[in-house]
């Protein structure tokens, strides 16, 4: 099999999710934002007829998709397994559908909140490709930015783009995230604590208690959070006020630690200029959304520990949180 087959594979499935120009052969096509699957490289024609990228397909080589039929379904060794393998491709399914997205960023963190009168919903998003959903939402939904700054806000969109990323949200998560991370809570307003004091209860009332009930899946939680934010660049939107973004996200590690080693990483960038953030803030309002109306499919409940945030005091309203994550274990 010649070398260049796979590198081509990958390419073309890199510009077809970007969008542009792309030349092979010397010919030139010219490909609009799109979303490939595996069998989309077995057959001259492409689902989309009289587009540039049927033609593309329709002038591939003979024996490029031949070798496709053989290397796209190798679970070992493959072009799938090695775009993995190498950090250039990633394989996700949604419902019945199977997508090829490039690998666009490394491993990042968000954190974000949205916030009404009375509650506040705190978002932490491991992201393992925001890039592909910065993308996806710019170039494949035409979600617009708000002006001043220039930046995906989930709260300046109206309802048409709002639906429209909930009707792609399977695909969205799906895309940017290894893990999320969802809490509800009324504790960060009219504090009877602390910031940093409720900031910590919060986070550790995810996964303390209940031992006899679901401690080792509380326990496990913990440690797939623990793992995928511990030396890993964490981006914060500057909401916590009073508290700084660099002492959130270093709460948010030691935190999950638990006593452990840690190494906390804090991307000092504010919102409009960190593509994390922006993402984050859009996956915590579209959830947020969805809780509200109490139409969530996304998320798994997870019983809170509220001894921490729940005692009552004389005169003061009871604090209380609600917390879900995603993906739903199976």
């Amino acid at each position: 099999m010649p070398l260049d087959y796979y590198q081509l594979f990958i390419d073309i499935v890199k510009t077809a999710f970007l969008g542009g120009n792309f030349a092979h052969e010397g010919i030139s096509y010219a490909l609009p934002p799109t979303l490939l699957r595996k069998y989309d490289f077995l057959s001259k024609s492409f689902r989309t007829p009289g587009t540039e990228i049927a033609r593309l397909f329709s002038n591939l080589p003979d024996e490029f998709r031949t070798n496709a039929k053989t290397q796209l379904y190798r679970k070992e060794g493959g072009w799938v397994d090695k775009g993995i393998k190498n950090g250039q491709l990633q394989e996700i399914t949604v419902g019945e559908e199977t997508f090829l997205i490039p690998q666009l960023s490394k491993p990042s963190v968000g954190v974000d909140t949205s916030s009404n009168t009375d509650l506040t919903f705190l978002c932490i998003a491991c992201m393992n490709n925001y890039k592909a959903a910065y993308i996806y939402l710019e170039k494949h939904l035409g979600i617009p930015k708000a002006h001043s700054p220039i930046e995906f806000k989930w709260s300046k969109l109206n309802r048409t783009y709002k639906d429209a990323i909930l009707q792609n949200f399977d695909l969205i998560l799906s895309i940017s995230c290894n893990a999320l991370l969802m809490i509800k809570t009324n504790a960060l307003r009219n504090r009877q604590q602390k910031a940093i004091d409720v900031f910590i209860r919060l986070i550790d009332g995810c996964f303390s208690g209940f031992e006899s009930r679901s401690g080792k899946q509380r326990q496990l939680l913990r440690e797939r959070f623990f793992n995928l934010c511990n030396d890993t660049p964490t981006h914060c939107d500057a909401d916590f006020s009073p508290l700084s973004t660099d002492k959130i996200v270093r709460h948010l590690v030691m935190t999950l630690a638990k006593d452990r080693d840690c190494t906390p990483l804090h991307a000092e960038k504010l919102s409009h200029e960190s593509e994390p953030i922006q993402i984050t803030d859009v996956l915590c309002g579209a959830l947020r959304d969805s809780i509200e109306k109490k139409n969530d499919k996304w998320l798994e409940p997870l019983p809170f520990n509220n001894l921490l945030v729940g005692r009552r005091k004389k005169g003061k309203e009871m604090k209380f949180a609600k917390c879900y994550y995603w993906p739903k274990l199976e």
